[in-house]
């Protein structure tokens, strides 16, 4: 549907193969939730994943099960040391926290969003990246993930600030004219 390059579930498994390897804990997380036999579900996803890895992966590797909401999985997102996201607003929840983070990007709107916390060259655009070159960036990634924090603290603030002022206008109410009842 959007024309990846590679096989987003043999990318998955290889990315979690090699942090494993190199010693990580993962925690995969899902963030859509669609229910029914058709629906989008990363739930449904996340449980694929966990079935298919050698069972000698699983004490490394778990998965966040449970109703939480929006604010709920954003502080287990902030709970990270390093996130990898193909859901944009998961990785927005990361990045706004500092969370290092990397876009497993279909769309060219993760690439401004990444930009405006000064990460443009994390965000992996998977309809023109091959999977060996995914995994090695993220793998360095990972391995930097405290240079890119450090970046992150330095960056969200004048982000937030300008988020903000955009509403530094609206001091009187909106409205102009009574609402009529």
């Amino acid at each position: 549907m959007f024309g990846l390059r590679t096989s987003h579930k043999e990318l998955v498994d290889r990315i979690i193969n090699r942090l494993i390897e190199g010693g990580a804990q993962v925690l995969l997380i899902p963030h859509v939730f669609g229910t029914g036999p058709n629906s989008e579900s990363d739930v449904n996803a996340s449980r694929e994943v966990l079935a298919s890895l050698a069972p000698t992966l699983t004490p490394y590797l778990t998965m966040v099960s449970g109703d939480f909401d929006q604010h709920e999985l954003k502080a287990i997102i902030g709970s990270c040391s390093f996130f990898i996201g193909a859901r944009m607003h998961a990785c927005i929840a990361a990045l706004s926290q500092t969370i290092p983070a990397v876009g497993l990007a279909y769309s060219p709107k993760f690439r401004g969003v990444f930009n405006s916390v000064g990460l443009s060259d994390q965000v992996l655009d998977l309809r023109s990246a091959e999977t060996q070159e995914i995994v090695a960036r993220i793998l360095d990634a990972f391995r930097n993930r405290a240079n890119l924090h450090r970046l992150l603290i330095e960056n969200v603030p004048g982000v937030r600030r300008r988020v903000l002022s955009f509403f530094d206008h609206l001091t009187e109410p909106v409205l102009d004219t009574p609402v009529a009842r």
